[in-house]
C-alpha cells in the first residue's frame, strides 16, 4: 500500500479492528489497515492506526512518533515506513498524540497530560498480542523523539530506539541496555543540539543531545574509550563501546526535519532505511518474514 492510498484511508470511517486470530503468526489473512481497541487514560480514548502487510510471524513492529502539531498519519508521508513494511514484512503503529493545543506527547515535566508511557505499553503489548510481535522499534521525530526517549527509558516494551531531533526529556534513564540511534541536525534552532530554548519556542528548555547521549552510555554500561567515528555522506555517526549499540548521528546543515522521507532534498541522509538497519544489527533475523523479503 502506497502513502497516498493509506492517508485517503484514514479519511474514511470503516476501518477494521485489529483482529484476535487462532494464530497470529501464521500468514495474515487480509493485509492492510487496522485500528486497535480503545486505550482510555485520563484524557480519553485512543485507537492508534496498524498496517499489517502481506507476511508471516514473528514480525517486527515500528512504532512512529509524530512531532507535536502532527498526527500519525502525517507521520506516514513523513517518513516512508509504509513502504518500506511491504518490503520487509514488518508491521508499523501510528499512534496519536494528546497534548493541548498542539496534539504533542508527555515527553517530559515541561509538557503534562495523559500518562504517555503507559499508553505506548498498553498499545504495544495488544499489537505484540495479535500480529505475533518479535521486536520493537520506537521510532519519533521532534516531540515524538523525545517521547521515544522517554518510553525506552521508563517502559518495558522498547527493544531498540531510533529517533531524529528530539532529547530526553526526563533527567534519569535506568534498566537494562537498549539499542539506541539519535539523529539531529547540526543546523537545528528549532530544538538545538546544544539545548536552551529554540526559535520559534513555547518556553520550553530543551536538553542537549550531549547530556542526553551521556545517560545513554549510563543505562548502556558504555566504556571511557573515545567512540569510533564513521562519515556517511552529509551524516557523521560517532559510536561508544557499550554492551548495546548507542550511537549519535549527526547531520551536517540539516535542520529540524526527518533525514529523509519527503525531506530528502538536500541531504544524502536516509533515517528510514538506516534505522531498519540499525533494527537488524541489533538482532538480525534469521529467515525473511514477507515473501518480497530478501534478507
Amino acid at each position: 500500500m502506497n502513502r497516498s492510498a493509506l492517508v485517503a484511508l484514514v479519511s474514511v470511517a470503516c476501518i477494521p479492528e485489529l483482529p484476535t486470530l487462532d494464530d497470529p503468526c501464521g500468514d495474515w489473512p487480509d493485509p492492510g489497515l487496522y485500528r486497535t481497541v480503545e486505550h482510555p487514560d485520563d484524557s480519553g480514548t485512543r485507537r492508534p492506526y496498524v498496517y499489517v502487510p502481506d507476511s508471516t510471524g514473528p514480525r517486527d513492529i515500528v512504532f512512529v512518533l509524530h512531532g507535536a502539531g502532527m498526527t500519525g498519519p502525517k507521520m506516514v508521508e513523513v517518513t516512508g515506513y509504509l513502504d518500506a513494511a511491504d518490503a520487509l514484512g514488518f508491521v508499523v503503529v501510528y499512534p496519536n498524540g494528546l497534548g493541548f493545543p498542539l496534539r504533542d506527547w508527555n515527553a517530559g515535566p515541561a509538557w503534562g497530560g495523559p500518562d504517555d508511557v503507559a499508553f505506548l505499553e498498553s498499545v504495544a503489548k495488544d499489537v505484540s498480542d495479535k500480529v505475533c510481535g518479535r521486536r520493537i522499534l520506537a521510532t519519533g521525530f521532534s516531540n515524538g523523539a523525545m517521547m521515544g526517549h522517554r518510553w525506552a527509558c521508563e517502559g518495558t516494551m522498547v527493544d531498540v530506539l531510533g529517533v531524529s531531533s528530539g532529547p530526553l526529556m526526563v533527567d534519569s534513564c535506568e534498566g537494562e541496555p537498549v539499542p539506541v540511534r539519535h539523529y539531529h541536525g547540526t543546523a537545528d534552532t528549532t530544538v538545538p543540539m546544544d539545548g536552551g530554548v529554540g526559535t520559534p519556542g513555547r518556553g520550553i528548555s530543551f536538553t542537549s543531545v550531549d547530556d542526553t547521549m551521556a545517560l545513554w552510555r549510563e543505562r548502556n554500561r558504555c566504556s571511557d574509550a573515545a567512540p569510533e567515528f564513521e562519515q556517511r555522506g552529509d551524516t557523521n555517526c560517532r559510536r561508544w563501546d557499550c554492551e548495546a549499540a548507542t550511537e549519535l548521528c549527526l547531520v551536517d546543515g540539516w535542520g529540524h526535519m526527518w533525514p529523509g522521507g519527503i525531506h530528502s532534498a538536500g541531504t544524502d541522509a536516509d533515517a528510514t532505511g538506516a534505522l531498519l538497519e540499525f533494527l537488524d544489527q541489533a538482532d538480525p533475523l534469521t529467515e525473511a518474514t514477507s515473501p518480497t523479503a530478501t534478507n
